[in-house]
């Protein structure tokens, strides 16, 4: 039997299956078969051949204190431990995904703002969320303005007497439970580390193959986590303080298997000896831009030769953000180094400085098959937004200025601060995620996807920058027998 995403049978369906009394679920809580930490961390978990794999299994993380006020990036949470996740099946690798991390935070840029505050910021420390910020002129005043946007922490919101626009006033930090110094446990989904098992409750009872998922752990640092503005203590004067060590303790897989009742299971493997299911692999390309002439104008191939690409999706950051501060004392670790950089204001060539309101463009555009996927190249910001929700049918949950600057003039992010960081420096363009959805159902061909990029004024102070580009290929895996194997469609 054959099945796509849309295809899967009811049983493999995550969800799917009806309330049933002679239905279980039993729970396995499995320790690491080997979990190292430091230079080159590795975890790796042995599945149990039974049942039916729950997709929304969990895999656990803690951090020992780092004797400073840190915290889990904000747009991540602990996804900022994991450098590569995959999925092996009788040693053959069936899904992986490269820096994770980056991967994770343009996922999780569509996760609703509530969801974040409510759920996700006690589950996996996942708590981007925004709000109107209440400001007063003054005490005695009658009226409050709030045109502003700053971050939701689920405390509650504090009144800004903002006599001076242009001076921070109040500064918000998020609940103590997402302090690491706390030593809180949070969690990831198999699904969001894995996408080869969304939306599937994977069939192991019909294995006769070893099941591992595997994590290569991010640099024992700083990218891990992310610290208040304080630069006078901890990290600013202690730089041994940046090492953030797991609990491997604490590091465990939370496996959820499904039995189904009476005699489903055996029928369903006995009618189904062969399952091919399709499902989504990104594959990662990375390259530097080292100067501005680099980001002018951008010509290159992000591969996709001889397959069957769905979606690109892309993002620019700096490797200077990995770093908790720099030498100005220009923090930037709310979000960590997980975001996509938009361009930046256009400058008076005289003076200098950043025009207010006067906006640079991205103007993009890829060619497959000798064809341009757009007959005009795109260049407004509004644009790129809307290619991002059309090839993910969801919009990103942020501000018009989180995404592309504009907006901050009449109104935009607030200068107050959070966690010691001012809002709009740290928040403002940090979302300029772009998406091409491929929908002409043609394989590529030999000559691989070229993206076309002509990207002005970019900080000069944030170069060189990374560009990462993810194809999201249609891999099919085979289940024969008890026997899998993977390949490309």
């Amino acid at each position: 039997m054959s099945f796509s995403q849309s295809q899967i049978p009811d049983m493999l369906r995550a969800g799917a299956v009806n309330s049933n009394p002679a239905q279980r679920i039993d729970t396995d809580v499995l320790d690491p078969v080997v979990s190292q930490d430091g230079v080159n961390g590795f975890i790796r978990f042995n599945l149990m051949n039974k049942g039916l794999l729950n997709p929304a299994s969990r895999i656990t993380f803690s951090t020992k204190a780092v004797g400073h006020n840190a915290f889990y990036s904000m747009g991540v949470g602990v996804g900022g431990i994991v450098a590569k996740s995959s999925l092996k099946i009788g040693g053959k690798t069936i899904c992986e995904v490269q820096d994770f991390p980056h991967y994770f935070g343009y996922k999780s840029s569509f996760v609703e703002q509530e969801v974040n505050k409510e759920r996700e910021s006690f589950m996996s420390a996942r708590s981007m969320a925004n709000e109107v910020v209440a400001e007063v002129p003054n005490a005695s005043s009658s009226y409050v303005d709030s045109k502003f946007v700053g971050i939701d922490s689920g405390r509650e919101p504090v009144v800004d007497y903002q006599t001076d626009p242009t001076t921070p006033s109040s500064d918000t930090e998020l609940l103590d439970q997402l302090h690491i110094d706390n030593l809180p446990v949070f969690s990831i989904r198999l699904d969001d580390l894995i996408p080869a098992l969304r939306n599937v409750m994977l069939p192991l009872y019909t294995l006769t193959e070893e099941v591992q998922i595997e994590l290569q752990l991010t640099a024992f640092s700083n990218a891990r986590i992310s610290f208040s503005g304080d630069f006078t203590t901890g990290p600013a004067s202690n730089p041994s303080a940046l090492d953030t060590p797991l609990d491997l303790a604490e590091c465990q897989l939370i496996a959820d298997y499904t039995f189904l009742s009476g005699d489903a299971m055996s029928k369903f493997q006995v009618n189904n000896p062969r399952l091919d299911y399709t499902f989504l692999e990104p594959r990662m390309t990375r390259s530097t831009l080292a100067t501005q002439a680099d980001a002018d104008n951008q010509v290159r191939n992000i591969g996709g030769a001889g397959r069957f690409v769905n979606k690109v999706f892309a993002g620019i950051t700096s490797s200077k953000m990995a770093s908790p501060h720099n030498a100005s004392g220009n923090s930037f670790t709310l979000l960590n180094s997980y975001r996509a950089i938009a361009p930046s204001q256009k400058v008076d060539i005289t003076t200098g400085l950043e025009i207010p309101g006067a906006y640079s463009q991205l103007t993009t555009n890829i060619k497959k098959n000798d064809r341009f996927l757009y007959p005009i190249d795109r260049k407004s910001s509004a644009l790129h937004y809307h290619g991002v929700n059309d090839a993910e049918g969801a919009p990103i949950e942020c501000t018009r200025d989180m995404y592309a600057r504009q907006g901050s003039v009449a109104g935009g992010l607030t200068d107050d601060t959070f966690e010691g960081h001012v809002v709009d420096q740290q928040l403002s363009g940090q979302y300029f995620y772009n998406a091409y959805r491929m929908n002409d159902g043609e394989r590529v061909n030999f000559r691989g996807l070229e993206l076309h990029n002509k990207l002005p004024t970019m900080k000069a102070s944030e170069f060189p920058l990374i560009q990462r580009v993810y194809i999201e290929m249609q891999k099919v895996m085979v289940i024969d027998n008890g026997i899998v194997d993977c390949y490309y469609r």
